[in-house]
């Protein structure tokens, strides 16, 4: 579930905020989800050991790549108003 979530989103998503050159949001999401993902990891995996980090990690590459997706279309909406 995972695999699918990195694949799918987060990383076509975002190459494709580097190639309009705005590779400083991918810098912000990662940062953010790697925030998240000590916390939730401090707090899983003591009560459900592996299954823990590994649900946090699938929900949060799965959030990173939704968000990249919806930064990346509202950027290159005004990356192509700039460009006309």
């Amino acid at each position: 579930m995972e695999f699918h979530g990195i694949s799918i989103l987060r990383g076509l998503y975002g190459n494709l905020l580097s190639s309009i050159g705005k590779a400083h949001i991918n810098y912000y999401i990662a940062s953010i989800a790697l925030v998240i993902n000590i916390i939730s990891n401090y707090y899983l995996i003591p009560k459900y050991g592996i299954k823990g980090a590994a649900i946090t990690s699938a929900i949060l590459m799965w959030l990173t790549g939704l968000f990249s997706f919806i930064c990346f279309k509202k950027l290159y909406k005004r990356v192509l108003l700039k460009a006309k």
